[in-house]
């Protein structure tokens, strides 16, 4: 919750100095993301498991291969906050 309230907080002063609601509506398409996607909890452990191998990759098939399941994975849950 601390991450939320800075981001929010972040996306106000922004949206306010910017006189502009864009900040805000990107902070709540980020949170809508992060939710779809935690609140399947295996859907969440495979990103994150990904995310591993994305880091230790030493080979571009291995990066190119979790990049695109990871893409697959945000694509889902965008379609799902879209919805």
């Amino acid at each position: 919750m601390p991450s939320f309230a800075e981001h929010l907080d972040r996306a106000v002063e922004q949206a306010a100095t910017q006189s502009t609601i864009a900040p805000l509506r990107t902070f709540l398409l980020w949170w809508g993301e992060f939710v779809a996607i935690e609140r399947y909890p295996a859907r969440a452990a495979r990103l994150r498991e990904l995310e591993a191998v994305a880091e230790e990759a030493t080979d571009r098939e291995a990066l190119h291969s979790a990049l695109a399941e990871m893409r697959q994975i945000t694509d889902v849950a965008q379609r799902e906050i879209s919805a």
